[in-house]
């Protein structure tokens, strides 16, 4: 992707998607987004590659959201100009991705990092959604629905409308991320997690995911009061993975009892 705020480098299974705009603190503006979505588009097409890590460029920012400089010299600019509905903040891909978080980690930068499955922060990271003091306008990328499925609500509440932001100490504590690393650490230990999901059958993995995620607003217990709960949605994710040639094959068992690494081919 030549010319463009969004760098890709491939690791084996993995991609690396880094936003380039470090000058901005990472911020993004409408041609940003757009490289953006493009860039999980692209991976999520590609069967070659089955997890991504998303980070930005530099110690200073993951991102701060949109590019106020750029809103203030655009003001004419409408929302759909941004086309942030068409990306990762509301289309959830089918793979794992990791967020590497280093430094500031605002608004739709925020919003970015909990659309994915895991985060892995440096100790500088600073998590907030200040869209209202900054901007006088409400989270408009998913931050508040979200952000209080993720941690408490009150927490979550004083962070959207009082500008409070966590640090990664507290976000750890939370268990709003997964793990605190030394900046000179980040990308490695995010891609070593990569790498440790694709150990694992690709399509079970992607079928896990969509059984996190689609149940989540479902009851867990059956009755006759309920006709459809979380346990209904195993019936297609066991269709669907028993189609699949890696468990067609018995790799996984194979691989156990012969005490190797599998070889997954994602198919």
């Amino acid at each position: 992707m030549k010319n463009s705020d969004i760098k890709i480098k491939k690791y084996g299974r993995t991609v690396l998607i880094s936003i380039d705009r470090p000058a901005s603190l990472n911020a993004f503006t409408p041609s940003t987004v757009d490289a953006l979505n493009k860039a999980i588009d692209e991976f999520e097409n590609d069967n070659e590659l089955w997890t991504a890590v998303l980070t930005g460029v530099g110690e200073k920012s993951f991102c701060v959201g949109a590019d106020l400089k750029w809103m203030a010299s655009n003001p004419d600019a409408k929302r759909e100009d941004w086309n942030t509905h068409k990306g990762i903040w509301k289309k959830m891909t089918e793979k794992p991705i990791i967020a590497a978080v280093n430094g500031y980690c605002l608004g739709g930068g925020f919003e970015i990092a909990l659309c994915c499955d895991l985060i892995i922060a440096t100790t500088n990271a600073i998590f907030g959604l200040p869209e209202l003091k900054n901007a006088g306008s409400f989270p408009g990328d998913g931050g508040p629905f979200r952000l209080p499925r993720q941690i408490p609500q009150r927490i979550a509440m004083d962070m959207l409308l009082t500008d409070k932001r966590l640090s990664s100490k507290e976000a750890l504590r939370l268990g709003l991320i997964n793990q605190i690393v030394k900046s000179d650490d980040l990308l490695n230990k995010a891609l070593e997690k990569a790498e440790q999901i694709n150990n694992a059958p690709p399509i079970a993995v992607r079928l896990t995911r969509n059984l996190v995620y689609s149940s989540l607003d479902l009851p867990l217990n059956e009755s006759e009061e309920i006709s459809f709960s979380s346990w209904n949605l195993y019936n297609n994710a066991e269709k669907k993975l028993h189609q699949s040639e890696d468990w067609k094959s018995g790799e996984g068992p194979k691989a156990f009892l012969e005490k190797r690494d599998a070889n997954w081919t994602g198919k």
